[in-house]
Formats: C-alpha cells, structure tokens, sequence
C-alpha cells in the first residue's frame, strides 16, 4: 500500500496546541475514507466534494477535540458599502477566542509539466470575505480559510507520487503567519475520480491565516481593503 503523506505548520498567529486540531482533521480524513461505504467500498474521499464538505470536515475535527463550533449561521454581511443579511461559513472558539472563518476550495489542476506553486493569492478571496462578514465584535477574529486540491491527468499515472511529493515540498517551504496542512492518503493515490476527465486527486492542502486589519478598522473600510 502507497504511503500516507501528511504534515502541518502552525505559525505565531496561533496556539502551538492548534496542532491538536490538525491531527484530528486528518482522523476526520482516514476516517471517512476507511470507515463509510462512500470511502471504504466506492473509494471515494470526503475532500473530493465541495467546499461546504471541506467546511465540514474541519468543523469535525474541531468538534472531536470539543471546541464549539457553529456553520451555516445568518449574519450581516457589508459587500461594497451596502449592508445585507447573508451566511457564515463557520465560527468556532478556541482557548477563549472566538473566529469566523469564510472558506474557499481550489481545484488546482496540474501534471508532470505544470507544477504547483504555493501563493498567498489564494487566500485573499476567503480572508475578503471574512471581513465582510466580520460584525465588528472585537473579541471575534476574521479568518480566511481556504482548501487546495491538486489534481492530474489520467496520463500522469506514474508521476502521480513524485507530483504529490513536489506539492508537499512547495507548501513545506512556507512560513506561515497563521497555519497550513496536508493529506495525502496513500490508498487515494491512484483512485480516479468519476469526472469526465477521470482525474486523479490524490491530496488536499487546508491553510488558515487571520485577518488582522479588521481588528484595527471599522467593518465597511476593512470590507473593501480586503477586496482592493
């Protein structure tokens, strides 16, 4: 059986026992892929899904180390000056300390030739929304969270690994100001999705990063820095 490649950063902007909750989100990982008929018959994984199933597994692994979370939750959100009542993908308070997380996926499709290159510009859409959903409570941190699932081409077989290994010393390489995580299952290493294009997804990458400019303005301004 392929190994299973997994790792986690934890930067100063958070606890070092954050890490709990990154060992808990790969168990929410292995075990929907060992212990659901989706996962141990159909040979699917929980990340291959939408960004709400991401949302939700980390609101698992939050949950099995008893931190209270909440997802889906009304709240007013200001998009370009103009106030409406929206959702929040999920807050959750940890050592005291309430965030509300906005969550956004990629699907990065890559191959032998195209190469994976770890970028903050992928988290400026979630950290946005963050703030904009942000209420200006100033014992509530805005948090972008944002999910990467790299993908290759059926043709890319036998360089499946190696590109999982690429991706991992890319995101290794990062010093990150909040934190980052990976998982690859080993046994999701060659498992095609049921897409058109029968693509293999064999990892998801997690990484989280405050907004910390909505701690110091108001929420209209911090709203459109963070578009800006």
């Amino acid at each position: 059986m392929e190994k299973d490649f997994q790792g986690y950063q934890i930067g100063d902007e958070f606890p070092k026992s954050f890490s709990a909750v990154m060992e808990s989100w790969f168990t929410v990982i292995h075990d929907y892929e060992e212990k659901t008929r989706f996962g141990n018959e159909a040979g699917a994984s929980i990340y291959w899904y939408s960004e709400r199933t991401n949302v939700g597994a980390f609101a698992a692994a939050l949950s099995r180390k008893n931190i209270t979370v909440i997802e889906e939750y009304a709240c007013k959100k200001v998009i370009e000056g103009k106030e409406i009542l929206g959702r929040a993908d999920i807050s959750f308070c940890y050592e005291q300390q309430w965030y509300l997380a906005e969550a956004k996926i990629h699907w990065a499709m890559l191959s032998s030739k195209l190469k994976f290159s770890f970028d903050g510009k992928m988290l400026e859409k979630s950290n946005a929304d963050a703030a904009c959903s942000w209420e200006g409570d100033k014992n509530t941190i805005p948090l972008g969270l944002t999910f990467i699932v790299p993908a290759f081409p059926a043709a890319d077989k036998n360089a499946v690994t190696a590109s999982v290994q690429a991706c991992i010393e890319q995101v290794e390489n990062v010093n990150p100001r909040g934190f980052w995580a990976y998982c690859a299952p080993g046994r999701l290493r060659y498992l095609q999705s049921s897409r058109g294009e029968r693509a293999f997804y064999p990892m998801v990458i997690m990484v989280g990063q405050k907004n910390l400019c909505c701690q110091k303005t108001p929420l209209a301004a911090a709203c459109g820095a963070a578009q800006g």
